[in-house]
């Protein structure tokens, strides 16, 4: 499929964790790349997630847990973002920010390891092409501001 959903939020877990990377090195830049690739780039996947894919997979009752349990994650990142950035905005202790970045680059990893071990596999196993595709056009939708 030329616009695999599945495989672009693979790819979307790549860039966050080489963002995480940057700004947990204390990279400035990367930091400041990273709270802004969060606040859009990662809301729009958590978007992709919660609207398109997730109710699709819920008619297998085992996943409806770790459904639950990766929106709540969502809302915890959102927090975290917020927490760093009001930090940052703050001129906050390098030491306070370093640790805020830490908790969040965990919180971050361990999320994205559960998504790719577990949810992504349910995704490409259970939905066929036409699902797929129709998710795709939704994750298209969402980035044209539909």
């Amino acid at each position: 499929m030329p616009d695999d959903p599945v495989a672009r939020l693979g790819n979307t877990h790549r860039r966050m964790a080489a963002l995480e990377g940057a700004a947990r090195a204390g990279d400035r830049q990367g930091l400041d790349m990273g709270l802004d690739f969060f606040a859009s780039a990662a809301k729009r996947h958590h978007e992709d997630e919660e609207a398109s894919l997730f109710p699709r997979l819920r008619g297998d009752a085992g996943l409806v847990p770790l459904l639950d349990g990766l929106a709540s994650e969502h809302r915890d990142h959102e927090a975290a973002r917020r927490e760093i950035e009001e930090l940052v905005r703050g001129n906050g202790d390098v030491q306070a920010i370093a640790a805020s970045v830490a908790r969040f680059a965990e919180m971050v990893r361990a999320h994205i390891e559960k998504e790719d071990r577990e949810l992504l596999p349910a995704a490409e196993r259970m939905l066929d092409a036409a699902t797929l595709e129709a998710v795709a056009e939704e994750m298209r939708g969402r980035r044209r501001g539909r």
